[in-house]
């Protein structure tokens, strides 16, 4: 029997492991950055913070300037975790519908057969966990990232067209759209070596 509201929890409270595993992600993708400062930007004005910054909305996913504004965005989304409003604000005023808000939509639908209907429509946007014969369903990011990826899980930084699934991390180098489809394939299917791949959490997170 499908149980549609999952781990519900794992919105707000992430496991740890799988943060761990994104963060060495990120570390990598800076690692192919050029000349990139880590320094955050200290302006606690978030309106003007974002006037300044190079955040568009391209081809249904959010992409960022450079690796300086993807990190400023995330670190204020860490910030602002205990207000998802605002969060989501910046989102709408872009007409923007990250995956976090697909998940929480298809989550809060009041029948199964509503649910199994969205859930066809939207399947990025879920991962389903057998626990005991029962079906969990999770958001197959990390909640700070759910907020910034598509319902596909896709973002991109400069030229870097990403992916974050349940399993892995894919990032197109070459920022060839062309190439999106191969990063729903299965791993050992991708071939092309203009695509990075990074687990997202090991074994024992099962």
């Amino acid at each position: 029997t499908n149980n549609k509201w999952g781990n519900l929890m794992s919105i707000k409270y992430m496991n740890m492991k799988r943060i761990i595993f994104f963060l060495f992600a990120i570390v990598l993708l800076q690692s192919c950055q050029k000349d990139v400062s880590n320094e955050l930007n200290d302006n606690k004005d978030n309106q003007s913070l974002y006037e300044k910054a190079s955040i568009l909305v391209i081809n249904d996913r959010l992409s960022f300037k450079d690796t300086t504004t993807f990190n400023e965005h995330l670190q204020w989304i860490f910030e602002n975790q205990d207000n998802p409003e605002l969060i989501k604000s910046f989102n709408d005023e872009r007409n923007y519908e990250s995956m976090l808000v697909v998940y929480e939509t298809g989550i809060n639908l009041e029948s199964i057969s509503d649910f199994d209907n969205y859930l066809k429509t939207h399947p990025n946007s879920f991962y389903a966990i057998d626990v005991d014969g029962s079906v969990f369903y999770e958001m197959p990011s990390p909640a700070v990232l759910a907020y910034i990826a598509n319902e596909d899980g896709i973002f991109q930084i400069g030229n870097k067209i990403c992916r974050i699934s349940y399993d892995y991390y894919y990032e197109i180098t070459d920022g060839d759209e062309s190439k999106i489809p191969l990063l729903f394939l299965p791993k050992e299917d991708i071939s092309d070596n203009s695509i990075f791949i990074n687990k997202t959490h090991d074994e024992s997170d099962r």
